[in-house]
């Protein structure tokens, strides 16, 4: 209804105005008359003239402020698109000064408006993170670098110049923009933009600084480039998250992190360390098919929907210590590289690590399986422990290869319902390096383990 008001032409609001005063006047005339002609008094008509003249002035002071609102809305309009404009230019400026001058400018235009007009100021400061951007030479006074070649085309030997043009010092003004963004949607900000839509697909984006971060409305990173290290300590996104396909080049940091939707990692690239410890995922995660160079940091963190790690490469040390898995947990094809710790973790939901593999070190110590965990086909090259897990539900290790090293299932919180083997048949297949050597293994808490049968023995 706002909106088609601020559509209508002039001539049409004052012409709605003057019938819908009209109309009111009449009411009123009537409802004069029926009050005083049912009144044992008979009224004098000129009072009734009197009071009905009193409310038409008052219907031409209602369109006298319908006019006098709709100058001052087009004044206003007027200004920001005055305003809005300058501020463009300024971001546009060869001179880094004046475009960092630009985007002080373009925020405090947004500060003071709301609605469409400060999304548009906020669309200017991400788009401007969108253009080409060289983080080598950024932080320098260099605005040109011309290249000689030789004409491939060409018979002779005629050289060639390319010239490459850069923003002067480009590095402080986006950092400008980060930290303009960063302060206002943070909580507690004076004035928040957290509401509003945050479009960084295909952004250049370097040293991100978003601690406490409140993201209520859409954010979007797909394809987005950060450099330097990334932190997104303590944030929340509202709504779902897509970091699909981005390139993280430093450490990235999500610890104690809420995202209240779907969170997704696919085709993402990193090059370094990612901690995620004591992070929240309310929803739907993925994580699928990824390399993970570094330190791979998930301790404490609560998973509410579905996991996907699938097909996911843990070059160095992955943790989940004390990790929570609501829902179905999937690390099946996922290799470990080097040491990796699930130790007092719960998986609420199914665990499945079908065909995944674990060359180094692996602990499950303390770990739950309330669901029902699935080993199949699962290679353990390193020590494997799993010493005083539960297993409550039926789990099953049917084709895994145990390696060399040792292999622990030593006194069990729980055994009631016995993981499936190969050597279930056939207690001779059992490799030498699972302990304990006496199986099924007995309970900490002094249940009865199942009997082997007579087939077993």
């Amino acid at each position: 209804m706002r909106s088609r008001m601020r559509k209508m032409p002039l001539l049409s609001a004052v012409l709605l105005a003057i019938s819908g005063g009209s109309a009111i006047v009449a009411g009123a005339m009537w409802l004069l008359g029926y009050a005083i002609h049912t009144s044992s008094k008979p009224a004098d008509p000129i009072d009734i003239t009197k009071l009905s003249l009193t409310i038409a002035g008052s219907v031409g002071a209602v369109v006298a402020l319908v006019i006098a609102y709709r100058r001052q809305r087009d004044t206003e309009q007027g200004r920001f698109i005055e305003r809005f404009g300058a501020a463009a230019a300024q971001l546009g400026a060869n001179q880094a000064s004046v475009r960092i001058a630009g985007v002080y400018a373009m925020a405090v235009l947004a500060d003071e408006t709301a609605g469409s007009q400060r999304q548009q100021c906020i669309d200017v400061l991400c788009g401007y993170l969108r253009l080409p951007y060289d983080p080598q030479r950024a932080a320098n006074h260099q605005t040109k670098r011309i290249r000689k070649a030789k004409e491939p085309s060409s018979d002779n030997d005629t050289d060639v110049e390319d010239h490459f043009e850069y923003l002067q010092n480009d590095k402080e003004v986006r950092q400008t923009i980060l930290r303009v963004i960063a302060d206002r949607v943070r909580n507690g900000a004076h004035i928040s933009w957290s509401d509003n839509t945050f479009d960084f697909r295909a952004a250049q984006l370097e040293d991100v600084e978003f601690r406490q971060a409140n993201f209520v409305g859409d954010i979007l990173f797909h394809g987005a480039i950060f450099t330097g290290n990334t932190s997104f300590d303590g944030a929340t996104f509202s709504r779902n998250t897509e970091f699909s396909g981005a390139s993280f080049l430093g450490d990235v940091m999500f610890d104690d992190t809420t995202f209240c939707g779907e969170a997704l990692f696919y085709e993402a690239t990193f090059a370094s360390h990612i901690t995620f410890s004591d992070a929240s995922f309310a929803d739907y995660t993925m994580f699928a098919d990824l390399t993970l160079p570094g330190l791979a940091m998930f301790s404490g963190t609560r998973f509410a929907g579905d996991i996907v790690f699938s097909g996911t490469i843990f070059a160095k040390h992955a943790a989940f210590d004390g990790a929570l898995f609501e829902g179905h947990a999937d690390f099946g094809d996922t290799r470990f590289a080097n040491y990796a710790v699930f130790r007092d973790t719960t998986f609420a939901g199914d665990a499945t690590f079908h065909c995944a593999s674990f060359s180094g070190s692996v602990s499950f110590k303390g770990t739950t399986f309330s669901a029902g965990a699935n080993f199949d086909n699962t290679s353990f090259s390193g020590e494997a422990i799993f010493t005083n897990a539960s297993w409550s539900e039926e789990s099953s290790f049917i084709g895994a290869r145990f390696g060399s090293d040792a292999v622990t299932f030593d006194t069990p919180k729980r055994w009631d319902s016995a993981p499936t083997f190969d050597w279930d048949v056939d207690i001779s297949l059992k490799p030498m390096n699972v302990k304990p050597e006496s199986w099924p293994p007995a309970p900490a808490s002094g249940e009865t383990a199942p009997a082997l049968s007579s087939e077993s023995v």
